[in-house]
């Protein structure tokens, strides 16, 4: 008689030749425009947080960060498929988040009193797209779904907000100051969330003329031999 022991059936791979090729099934295109999108961001997060504990920023540095923001707001219509929103709402959205680099750049004194006008206005600016992003994800929400394109909106609303936080002064009544500067970190930390979740949750771009469902390259696989499992046996007297 005949008893087979219990010992777990693994499959046995043999590789033959030497063609390692690997073939990664991901386009270094949009790679690297998710990596820039995520760094701007940080950027712009770290910006609007350690505004109020840190020396006023100088006018280059300023603008940097309004730049960053509407490069993240480029950045993220080139990766989403599109937005909630009509396309000539978001054409106006874009130029809307340039303002604030615009004047800040400007040294024209006939322009001056659309920076003064700007200032006056940002903390409102900064108010009313955070509730419009908080709004959008909580409309989403409760309707039981989350889709992506209203992500992406939310995070365009929370971008133009923080684009337009740069133009915020210190008031001379530290409670609105303080406010705003409460309003423009949570956004901050919302806008880092969303675009890190939106990241990690999309799928991978195919490369084309690659395989999907496999590592390495045809001519490597086809030299991949399966052997089936091996069982030890004893034999028993009867």
């Amino acid at each position: 008689m005949t008893m087979n022991a219990g010992l777990p059936a693994a499959p046995l791979f043999i590789a033959q030749g030497h063609d390692h090729v690997l073939t990664v099934p991901v386009s270094i295109g949009p790679l690297v425009l998710r990596i820039a999108l995520l760094a701007a961001v940080a950027a712009i997060a770290g910006f609007a947080v350690l505004r109020g504990f840190v020396p006023e920023s100088s006018r280059a540095a300023t603008a940097l960060v309004a730049a960053s923001a509407v490069g993240a707001v480029v950045l993220e219509l080139m990766l989403s498929a599109g937005l909630a929103l009509p396309s000539q709402v978001v054409v106006l959205l874009l130029g809307f988040s340039g303002v604030p680099l615009w004047l800040i750049l400007t040294g024209d004194e006939r322009v001056a009193r659309f920076v003064a006008w700007g200032q006056t206005a940002a903390p409102w600016v900064v108010a009313a797209m955070a509730a419009a992003a908080f709004v959008t994800c909580g409309w989403a929400l409760l309707s039981g779904s989350l889709p992506p394109a209203v992500l992406h909106t939310a995070i365009v609303f929370a971008l133009t907000g923080l684009s337009w936080f740069t133009l915020c002064r210190p008031a001379t009544t530290g409670t609105a100051w303080v406010a705003v500067r409460v309003v423009a970190s949570v956004l901050a930390m919302a806008a880092m969330v969303g675009t890190a979740y939106t990241n990690a949750t999309r799928p991978p771009e195919p490369v084309q003329g690659a395989a999907p469902a496999t590592n390495a390259t045809p001519a490597y696989n086809d030299r991949i031999q399966f052997q089936p499992p091996q069982r030890d046996s004893w034999t028993i007297p009867a």
